[in-house]
């Protein structure tokens, strides 16, 4: 059995993750065969195996690969230092400055695949407030995924893309604040 914190594991976990990436710059994840990956990072396909039974396990794994880096909204909000370059940043921010990642985000299967990463590997703060303060668990979960449905939209349009965005995150981030606050959570 292999260990999931013995560093080849995860060296060559992180090859694979980082070859779906860029397989993923010039076709859709439909189109990727597991034989591509294998090749694309200089891995056997027993490793490949070892580590993924399938193209989309190793998708899932490469977008939560993209959640180590990104801050829960809840943080986002209390944090005073969000924009300086920090390791962690708000989703919005990650999804525009996802060099690392940017087949994967522009890829269709992105937006429920994060949504479900967020859930597995997230404590999810937003959908905890909003609990507390009398909604019902699926009126929080899709308060939850119409914010960051949203936050995707706008980070990966044009105007995200080429805009000021600095202002357009303050005024969106002005608008969830009044939202949440309507719906008696503050943030």
């Amino acid at each position: 059995m292999t260990n999931a914190t013995d560093a080849r594991y995860l060296k060559a976990e992180h090859a694979i993750c980082d070859a779906l990436a860029r397989l993923l710059e010039d076709k859709p994840l439909d189109a990727i065969s597991m034989s591509e990956i294998a090749r694309e990072a200089s891995v056997s396909r027993s490793t490949l195996y070892a580590h993924f039974q399938n193209v989309m396990e190793a998708y899932r794994a490469t977008v939560a690969r993209f959640y180590e880096r990104t801050q829960d909204l809840a943080e986002h909000f209390s944090c005073t230092m969000c924009r300086n370059g920090q390791a962690v940043r708000p989703f919005c921010d990650r999804l525009r400055d996802a060099a690392d990642c940017r087949g994967v985000v522009k890829d269709g299967h992105f937006l429920a695949a994060a949504l479900d990463t967020h859930h597995a590997t997230v404590s999810n703060t937003l959908v905890e407030r909003l609990e507390a303060v009398g909604l019902d668990t699926d009126v929080a979960e899709a308060v939850f995924r119409f914010q960051m449905s949203g936050c995707y939209a706008v980070a990966v349009s044009e105007c995200g893309r080429q805009g000021d965005w600095p202002r357009y995150q303050e005024t969106l981030d002005r608008f969830i604040r009044g939202g949440l606050q309507a719906l008696g959570v503050q943030m």
